[in-house]
């Protein structure tokens, strides 16, 4: 007798993909950054410290409910004068808000 084939194993349903997440809330108001592509929310929060520098000014690279400074770039007001931060002087600080802004309609 011949011998038989082996048997064919069972069919599984692929893996699930992992689920995305979930949307970020549209920001309703802006102080700063729209123009680059992100929100910043003026704040009355100021942490005097030597260990701010010059690279906490506001950028892309500032992370979601970081403190950073206003340089007068990405519409942040130089001019506007929240904190106290030597050696900086007096300059405007802002939180940066974990949302996606929406230009408005024309």
């Amino acid at each position: 007798p011949s011998p038989s084939a082996p048997p064919t194993p069972p069919s599984y349903p692929p893996p699930l993909a992992p689920p995305s997440a979930p949307p970020l809330p549209t920001c309703e108001r802006c102080n700063a950054g729209t123009e680059c592509g992100y929100c910043l929310m003026l704040t009355s929060r100021c942490y005097i410290s030597e260990a701010w520098t010059w690279r906490d000014t506001c950028s892309n690279a500032t992370a979601a409910g970081e403190l950073c400074y206003g340089d007068g770039s990405c519409g942040t007001g130089s001019d506007v004068n929240t904190c106290l931060l030597a050696p900086l002087g007096v300059v405007a600080t802002y939180t940066r808000v974990d949302c996606t802004w929406a230009p408005p309609s024309p």
